[in-house]
């Protein structure tokens, strides 16, 4: 079995003790981080390698976005970026055993409209042009992380602002659409179908009591890889940990 795990911790420092109860409980073999907010330079190589972890791959700047990917397997032809993209928003290697498996945080778009938007919808394009050029769906691909796309309505809680946002237009949908088109199922849908589950819950209004929440972090898998899929679950009780981030992890076990 193949364990991933993906998680958005806003913040590696302020989350490095979750993480490492995470990695002690949950024992994956793979975990994707996104939103780290620390500089490349600055990652804990040293502390995953004693967890545990000692092949690591990072990129980011200090105080927004960042990704990485910490294994228990060797990361071999590593990706870190994509290009023009200077915010480190996409990392991603393959494993000894053959899979590819990719970190990424995608641009939140600030407001509707803004340059920020733009910046959004134009990143999910460059994204899907690099897959088409270095990647083929043949292969057993992971691509995990907080897209900040609400597929659908049903992946947000009911009196959700929806419509024409940054989370849930027609075009920022579609390009999630064009991404899924490369040859990605959803893990999550894949396994339970039209379910309503979420994966991130503001801190504010108590969010997280009442289940208001987005399901905006996911794995997304390539057939071969969609074949030996076993599970794909959020962890709600790492959510519910004090100090822990708006996110939920998210695991996909695979044959």
């Amino acid at each position: 079995m193949l364990t991933v795990a993906t998680w958005n911790v806003n913040g590696l420092r302020a989350r490095m003790a979750l993480i490492e109860r995470f990695l002690s409980e949950r024992e994956p073999d793979v975990l994707c981080l996104q939103e780290t907010k620390i500089g490349t330079g600055l990652f804990p190589f040293g502390d995953f390698a004693m967890l545990g972890f000692p092949h690591a791959l990072a990129v980011g700047n200090a105080g927004y976005a960042g990704v990485a990917i910490v294994a228990k397997l060797p990361l071999q032809e590593p990706v870190r970026g994509l290009p023009g993209d200077d915010d480190g928003r996409l990392v991603g290697a393959r494993l000894e055993s053959g899979e590819r498996v990719f970190s990424c945080y995608a641009p939140n778009g600030g407001t509707y409209g803004s340059p920020q938007y733009a910046y959004k919808l134009e990143w999910f394009t460059v994204l899907r042009h690099w897959l088409d050029a270095h990647e083929q769906k043949s292969r057993p691909i992971v691509l995990c992380g907080d897209l900040n796309v609400a597929r659908s309505d049903r992946d947000v809680y009911a009196g959700a602002p929806v419509g024409e946002t940054t989370h849930t237009s027609v075009a920022v949908r579609r390009a999630y659409e064009e991404l899924l088109e490369f040859g990605f199922d959803d893990a999550y849908r894949a396994v339970h179908g039209d379910r309503i589950e979420y994966t991130y819950w503001d801190y504010r209004a108590g969010a997280l009591r009442k289940n208001e929440g987005w399901r905006i972090d996911v794995a997304l898998c390539t057939p071969p890889l969609r074949e030996r899929l076993r599970a794909c679950e959020v962890d709600h009780a790492a959510r519910a940990w004090r100090q822990s981030s708006d996110h939920a992890p998210l695991l996909a076990r695979f044959a």
